[in-house]
């Protein structure tokens, strides 16, 4: 899964912002079936698109296509935590950060 992708596609919907101080549309959203990694069968449906007009999923959807890769072998298993920040450990990332 693309997840930068799937967020764009939760922002399509209505869910999210453009720009700073935009509305969101409390209605819109993706509501996931299946999880990364789950078996799912042909015809399972995985997600649930909402939106206030049909028009505003038809985005979403072309990018959920592109976002989610279907496969005969599980993923491999990624870390659900990569970096734990301390006051320390956080001014350290942010001065060696690259600009």
């Amino acid at each position: 899964m693309d997840t930068t992708k799937i967020g764009w596609a939760v922002q399509r919907t209505g869910a999210g912002r453009e720009r700073a101080g935009e509305p969101v549309d409390p209605h819109a959203g993706i509501l996931f079936h299946a999880r990364r990694g789950a078996k799912v069968n042909q015809g399972q449906p995985m997600a649930t698109l909402y939106a206030t007009t049909s028009a505003l999923l038809r985005e979403p959807t072309e990018l959920l296509k592109q976002a989610i890769t279907i496969s005969t072998t599980p993923p491999h298993a990624v870390p659900l935590v990569t970096r734990i920040f301390t006051h320390e450990t956080a001014e350290n990332y942010l001065q060696n950060a690259v600009r």
